[in-house]
């Protein structure tokens, strides 16, 4: 796998069809479950992601801010690519809900707010 990261740019698909594009979900479950004979779910990496992002995160810290808060889901939004269209700004800026309701671990959600000083 090293050798075929090698080659790759920053903005290139890991996981790509022969044209390019990446692979739906569906596809690469397929070609996962034929090279190793099991299945396995895609977005599970996206969701080990975020979470580790958020216990380094956590990691010797007492208190916290609201805006360090904020910033900490909005960059893992942004790794993330959860955007949502700002009618008022007509841009897409990054967005956090879908990031805290479907890929961190609810509990370590609540402890960063937890460590938010009033």
């Amino acid at each position: 796998m090293r050798k075929q990261l090698q080659g790759l740019k920053a903005n290139d698909f890991v996981f790509a069809s022969k044209n390019g594009r990446p692979l739906r979900d569906e596809q690469f479950k397929k070609a996962f479950k034929r090279y190793c004979g099991k299945e396995f779910y895609p977005h599970i990496i996206r969701s080990h992601h975020a979470t580790r992002r958020v216990k380094e995160f956590l990691k010797g810290k007492r208190n916290i801010s609201k805006e360090e808060m904020k910033s900490l889901f909005l960059s893992v939004a942004s790794d993330l690519g959860h955007k949502r269209f700002v009618k008022k700004e007509k841009a897409w800026k990054d967005n956090y809900t879908v990031t805290l309701n479907h890929y961190i671990e609810p509990a370590l959600v609540e402890q960063v707010k937890a460590k938010v000083r009033a």
